[in-house]
């Protein structure tokens, strides 16, 4: 009896391995039982650094692009004043955030053919803009604004 008991639990481990490295469930999870999300369901198709759905589970991730000092960490985000995407100061300490670049005064003086938010490459601060158009390299320096100083 105890050698048929051990028999059958080894054979419902090694099925339950199999199932396991082969990545398939054979049922559905019961109640209280965990389940496995694909990384579509939890970010919705967001890449970081390129952008996407963002309407999974943990909705749309905060976008940080690099520090703008010691205390304030660059981030992009929707401003509600106008629903434009805009880059953010954020204190690290109290969370406070102020407007730190405003693509559409940036895109304002770049010339027709340009767009801000999509240059090439940005220095880590965004004061400097680098653009590819026809295999050849643009550079736009910008002024801090009043609300960045």
């Amino acid at each position: 009896m105890r050698r048929l008991f051990f028999s059958a639990l080894t054979i419902l481990l090694l099925c339950s391995s199999l199932q396991f490295l082969s990545g398939q469930q054979a049922t559905a999870p019961a109640p209280g039982e965990k389940k496995r999300f694909s990384y579509d369901q939890v970010f919705g198709g967001f890449m970081p650094g390129r952008g996407g759905r963002g309407d999974g589970i943990l909705g749309r991730l905060p976008e940080v692009t690099g520090w703008a000092d010691e205390e304030n960490y660059l981030e992009v985000r929707v401003d509600p004043a106008d629903k434009q995407r805009k880059v953010f100061a954020v204190n690290a300490v109290n969370g406070s955030a102020r407007i730190y670049r405003d693509y559409s005064e940036i895109q304002k003086n770049l010339p027709a053919g340009f767009n801000a938010q999509s240059a090439a490459a940005t220095t880590p601060d965004l004061s400097r803009f680098i653009f590819n158009r026809d295999n050849d390299l643009y550079s736009m320096i910008t002024r801090h604004s009043a609300s960045a100083a």
